[in-house]
């Protein structure tokens, strides 16, 4: 089936199971309620299998569009220079950071956090 196709019936199933779900309970028919909540969950179920498989499809043609997209992404990074400069760690809160933010570890740098044992 082709996608126009399974997605007219996801929406058909759904759409009939809701609908004849409403009329068993307004006419208070249990057994029409029933099928009608099992034809909309098999609605679901499709839908569900429909959405996983669109998201998991990847043909060669999106393959190169996204790795044409990083390549030029990379060049005009490194046409800005972004990419020379080696990466500095900030030295603590405050200097080259927000004066908010907190450091969850030490930060490499002069910070001698084991100070030498020295001869007495």
């Amino acid at each position: 089936m082709t996608r126009r196709r399974t997605q007219i019936l996801v929406y058909t199933l759904l759409a009939s199971g809701i609908g004849g779900g409403i009329l068993g309970i307004v006419e208070d028919l249990d057994d029409l309620t029933m099928a009608s909540l099992f034809v909309m969950a098999m609605g679901i179920g499709l839908m569900v299998c429909r959405n996983i498989r669109l998201t998991a499809y990847v043909n060669e043609q999106r393959l190169t569009e996204a790795h044409n997209a990083g390549y030029v992404l990379a060049l005009e990074h490194v046409s800005l220079g972004l990419l020379d400069k080696q990466a500095i760690p900030p030295q603590g809160p405050g200097t080259h950071t927000a004066p908010n933010v907190y450091f969850l570890r030490h930060v490499r740098g002069e910070h001698n956090w084991k100070p030498e044992r020295q001869a007495q």
